[in-house]
């Protein structure tokens, strides 16, 4: 990022970016970082899980999408403040987090019933960031 010289801009990459190290530099050069969570980092998505599981987000965003060939998607993003709820050195790396939700509705076109799939994301950010502000690049992200 230092080589890119520029500050103020919003990263986005996929889990297997989800490094201390990425977070770091991101902060040292004024920019900020959003990457999916997954399973690479086992503690840390189970803490941003169970944080989300337990606190109220302080904003959220929704869309529906009806033109999609069959398909419709409501997307929810919740994001959190994680003050005080992650170990070091993250809590200084991390100023939230969001789940990002997908209920998704397809057509079955021989029955005419519609069949659901849900999935749910966690992500995160440095510095703090709305959901306005990032709602596209979380299709990058796969949630």
């Amino acid at each position: 990022m230092a080589e890119l010289g520029v500050t103020g801009v919003l990263f986005t990459a996929d889990a297997l970016h989800c490094q201390k190290d990425g977070f770091a530099q991101a902060a040292a050069t004024g920019n900020a970082l959003l990457v999916r969570v997954k399973d690479n980092q086992p503690t840390l998505h189970a803490t941003l899980a169970g944080l989300c599981a337990t606190e109220r987000p302080f904003d959220s965003y929704e869309t529906v999408d009806r033109g999609r060939h069959g398909r419709q998607e409501h997307r929810r993003v919740e994001v959190f403040d994680t003050a005080g709820q992650l170990n070091e050195p993250w809590q200084l790396l991390v100023s939230c987090v969001a789940r990002v939700s997908r209920l998704t509705y397809i057509k079955d076109t021989r029955s005419g019933l519609w069949a659901t799939r849900e999935e749910v994301g966690y992500t995160r950010a440095k510095p703090a960031i709305t959901p306005r502000s990032w709602a596209l690049p979380s299709a990058h992200t796969g949630a």
